[in-house]
């Protein structure tokens, strides 16, 4: 079995400057980094979380860096 991430504090710390529906973001960034297996936080293993996280990171840091264009 894979490793689930014990916590998801770091995905709502770093959504909370998301613009729009956090709710269909969140479900959407979960489809893409776990190739539409689950819209779930819970149903992703440890790895995509930490690489959506990291991508996430990455936006905030360098604006542009990962599109949301499908979200509009």
């Amino acid at each position: 079995m894979k490793k689930k991430p014990s916590s998801y504090a770091r995905f709502y710390a770093l959504s909370k400057s998301l613009q729009g529906d956090r709710d269909l973001i969140k479900e959407t960034l979960v489809s893409r980094f776990t190739q539409g297996r689950t819209t779930s936080l819970r149903g992703m293993t440890a790895e995509e979380y930490d690489r959506m996280c990291d991508a996430l990171e990455a936006e905030a840091i360098h604006p542009g860096t990962v599109s949301y264009t499908h979200l509009r």
